[in-house]
Formats: structure tokens, sequence, C-alpha cells
């Protein structure tokens, strides 16, 4: 199962851009993360997490605080051919909600939730639950057919 088919588009940001920027991009486009540009390459990632944190938090003006400050600096990515047990681990690992795709030449193509992949697992166990209960099902009624 390819992550990317579930991934969401990625929203970017200029590391210059104000908090205020940010935040107005965050709630244009309906996200919690926007991922953090310097030169036109990903350097980082902020989210609304961040911005209470290390800006309101702080009492900082987010008029006057430039992305770069408020982001996370870390920026963690999966391939965009890279499995759910694998985006789980690297979530699980460092802590992470949202992690950006990428595809073979490093450019960013998706972003990855922890919501997605619950949602993903969940899809999983159902289509086990349903394999289960088909062949419980069809041992059924083999079992009911009178013998030949």
């Amino acid at each position: 199962m390819s992550l990317h088919r579930y991934a969401k588009a990625v929203n970017e940001i200029d590391r210059r851009a104000t908090v205020t920027e940010a935040c107005r991009r965050m709630r244009d486009h309906s996200v919690g993360a926007l991922v953090v540009l310097a030169h036109g390459r990903p350097i980082g990632i902020v989210t609304d997490r961040d911005v209470a944190l290390r800006v309101v938090a702080e009492g900082r003006d987010p008029a006057q605080t430039p992305v770069q400050e408020a982001m996370s600096p870390a920026l963690y990515t999966l391939s965009e051919t890279a499995s759910l047990e694998q985006a789980s681990e690297l979530m699980r690992d460092h802590g992470l909600r949202r992690v950006p795709l990428t595809d073979a030449t490093g450019t960013i193509t998706g972003l990855v939730s922890f919501d997605d992949v619950v949602l993903l697992l969940g899809m999983e166990l159902g289509n086990l639950a349903s394999a289960l209960f088909r062949g419980r099902a069809r041992e059924l009624s083999e079992s009911a057919q009178p013998p030949v």
C-alpha cells in the first residue's frame, strides 16, 4: 500500500515569512502544518502547536516573528513508496504527527499525518476481519453440504 495515495497536498512557506502569515495560510488551507523553505528547499516544518508554544506562550509578536524562529528544524521525510509500517515507526521513534513524502529526486510530493496512518491501519484491520469472516463463512457453507 503506497502512502502517497493517501497523502495530503503539501503547503509551504518561506522561512522569512511571519508567523501571522503562516497562521493565515494554515487557516486558508485548513491545515495544521506548513513545510518551511529556504531558497526553495525544505528546512523544517511549522505547526499550529509550534506557534502556540514558541510564539504565543512566550509572548512574542507573531507579526514580527519569522517562521524560522517558530518552526521545528528537524525535518524527517519518507519516500512516497514507504510502507505504513515505516511511517508508523518513524512517527513513534521521533514523536511526529506529520511526515512529508518525497519522490526519487527528493522533492516533497505529499504529507502524511498521524490521523492518516491511524485511518490506514483501521482499513487494514477491516480487510483482515473481512477475510476472516469470509473464510469462516466458506468453511461453514462447505461443512453444511451433504456428502456426495
